[in-house]
């Protein structure tokens, strides 16, 4: 196997798996997600008042540090509505099942072909990518999942804000096989991570438990032991994009919040490349944070991917 891409790294935000399918359901943006939320869940999300609705659909993460405040003084941080919201969240966002004609999937196919070895950075709560690299029998290693600590794996996923398939390991109620062991490290049943039946079921068994995510909030933040976690995940994931070559960005918005990733794509030497539909903000951030060489894909996900496939080489 060559290892001439071993530095290439894959980040993929929200806009890639929203933009992924055609004529098949997607993951929602920020924008769309609290009316899903409120209509799916209305004993919890359906809560929310009028206001607060409108300030999610204005800016999410405001709006979060908000009801984290609030929650916070009120209920304490693990008060019964925070928990309950944030199960849903994770069980809504692993629902989504990749179609057969997926951009992830073509795009993972393209790097099977290649053989490719190198990172994949996914921002997203969804299952997209795991569930299809499990599927195409790609080898991959997680950190912090020690059944999946493979350095010889070809490739390492990243998640800096944790992921709907992950929760704490070490509860003292038992469920399917969790192991007990260090209380910074997540894993799913049997030590992989969890599919949406399963998922389900061990909130109802284990109640008042945390994903192993973080808030949709500026500081990303899960205000629980998982920030070992997260911190862990951003910390790797920086590093991978200062070590890199090249790195695609699919889907991503700048964030001045995300300083693990936004400060490395600013501060690496490697070529960097764009694809956007709607790349106006990520033209303002080259023009005041980017020396080094960068490239931008005005397409959406599903149009570039032969592109991408092509810079993987």
């Amino acid at each position: 196997m060559s290892d001439r891409n071993q530095n290439s790294v894959l980040v993929l935000g929200a806009g890639a798996s929203f933009g992924s399918e055609i004529g098949s359901d997607s993951p929602p943006l920020t924008e769309q997600l609290i009316d899903d939320l409120v209509q799916k869940f209305p004993d919890s999300w359906g809560r929310l008042g009028g206001c607060s609705r409108k300030r999610f659909r204005r800016n999410f993460e405001t709006e979060m540090d908000r009801l984290l405040l609030n929650q916070a003084k009120n209920f304490g941080i693990w008060g019964h509505h925070l928990v309950q919201m944030q199960q849903e969240l994770a069980i809504f966002l692993s629902s989504y099942q990749p179609s057969e004609n997926n951009a992830y999937s073509k795009l993972f196919e393209g790097m099977k072909k290649k053989k490719w070895r190198g990172s994949i950075v996914t921002l997203n709560y969804d299952q997209f990518a795991l569930r299809l690299l499990d599927k195409l029998s790609l080898a991959y290693s997680i950190k912090g999942f020690p059944t999946l600590e493979n350095t010889a794996a070809g490739i390492e996923v990243i998640f800096p804000h944790g992921n709907s398939a992950f929760v704490a390991q070490g509860f003292t109620k038992a469920f399917g096989n969790i192991i007990d062991g260090d209380p910074r490290c997540f894993l799913g049943l049997n030590n992989k991570p969890m599919t949406i039946s399963n998922l389900k079921a061990f909130y109802e068994e284990c109640g008042q438990v945390l994903p192993a995510m973080s808030f949709i909030s500026k500081d990303k933040h899960n205000h629980s032991t998982c920030q070992d976690f997260l911190v862990s995940q951003q910390e790797r994931c920086r590093q991978v994009i200062l070590d890199a070559d090249s790195v695609i960005v699919v889907g991503v918005t700048p964030n001045e919040n995300d300083p693990y990733l936004w400060g490395a794509l600013a501060e690496t030497r490697a070529k960097l490349y764009f694809c956007d539909p709607y790349p106006s903000a990520i033209k303002d951030w080259q023009a005041t944070r980017r020396t080094h060489e960068s490239e931008i894909l005005q397409s959406g996900f599903h149009e570039a991917v032969q592109r991408l496939i092509d810079i993987l080489d």
